[in-house]
């Protein structure tokens, strides 16, 4: 079952990728804007609770957000 956030997050995904289909796409932009929503679900993800730090959670949203931006680029193909 998915959080509050989690679905925020994956509803704020879905509305990006929508507005963008038309148009070509900035990937710079959109990893930005995926990796600051990533902030707000990194720390319920993040799996090491031990070694949860700012530094930590901040590269775990720039991951989330690469994956997301690998997955748009593949189905955009």
């Amino acid at each position: 079952m998915m959080t509050k956030m989690e679905m925020q997050y994956m509803d704020a995904v879905i509305q990006i990728n929508r507005r963008q289909r038309n148009n070509e796409v900035d990937w710079e932009q959109r990893r930005y804007e995926l990796a600051k929503a990533a902030l707000f679900v990194a720390p319920v993800l993040y799996h090491d609770r031990e070694e949860m730090t700012a530094e930590h959670i901040a590269k775990y949203a720039v991951k989330i957000a690469d994956a997301v931006v690998s997955e748009l680029i593949e189905t955009e193909k």
